[in-house]
């Protein structure tokens, strides 16, 4: 499976992808975030899934839904893998995140809501004129 390369995200203590360490503790934001952006990057629905509160949220240029289950079965056979994606940022700050990352040569920026240990709610922000390429 293709792995994100040059993220200068720091190094988390995931086992697997999901909302909670190794160790059972809750993981912050930053980690939650940066594990949603890998999952995504390398077409993992079951990490996805994992990460995702019920009631999640997500608003961008094209789509919004208001579940974790309506998001999840939009991607079902349309998300591809992308080895060439990359994190190019991370800001946060308490339970919100900032992303800019590549996937499939496009830039994009992603802001995310968390609470206790999973993300619920995201701003999807991209050209849309870039998806035909």
């Amino acid at each position: 499976m293709p792995r994100l390369r040059n993220t200068r995200a720091r190094p988390s203590d995931l086992d697997g992808v999901s909302g909670r360490s190794s160790v059972g503790i809750t993981l912050d934001a930053r980690t939650l975030t940066k594990s949603f952006i890998e999952s995504f990057c390398n077409a993992d629905l079951a990490g996805l899934e994992t990460l995702l509160s019920e009631n999640f949220h997500l608003k961008g240029p094209l789509f919004e839904f208001d579940t974790r289950t309506a998001y999840l079965e939009s991607l079902e056979g349309n998300l591809e893998a992308d080895p060439e994606a990359s994190i190019l940022s991370i800001v946060a700050e308490d339970n919100e995140v900032t992303v800019f990352y590549t996937y499939k040569e496009n830039l994009i920026s992603q802001h995310f809501r968390c609470n206790q240990g999973k993300i619920v709610d995201t701003i999807l922000v991209f050209n849309t004129q870039n998806i035909a390429k």
